[in-house]
């Protein structure tokens, strides 16, 4: 879950609430770059439902940096190279 949207010099970032499996919830300040939110959804989204969908295209494929307390979406396409032709797939 994404809370507090905030609007800075390059991009957006959230506080994202994630609840694992054992119960836990932990909280990580999630960053989408402009550039990143042009090249997902070229302007047909809102940043929140592009910030999801890359969020959890990075926790399914890269469980240890998505936990990090600050997450930089652009890391997606580092550890996928498929990641810049599926997320827009998954933006809701």
């Amino acid at each position: 879950e994404l809370l507090e949207e905030r609007e800075g010099e390059a991009g957006w970032s959230w506080t994202a609430q994630v609840l694992a499996a054992d119960g836990s919830l932990s909280r990580h300040e999630v960053r989408l770059a402009w550039a990143d939110y042009d090249l997902w959804c070229e302007g047909r989204a809102s940043p929140a439902a592009v910030a999801e969908a890359a969020y959890g295209f990075l926790r399914t494929h890269a469980a240890a940096l998505a936990a990090r307390p600050r997450v930089e979406l652009a890391w997606a396409r580092r550890v996928r190279a498929e990641a810049d032709a599926v997320i827009p797939g998954l933006v809701r």
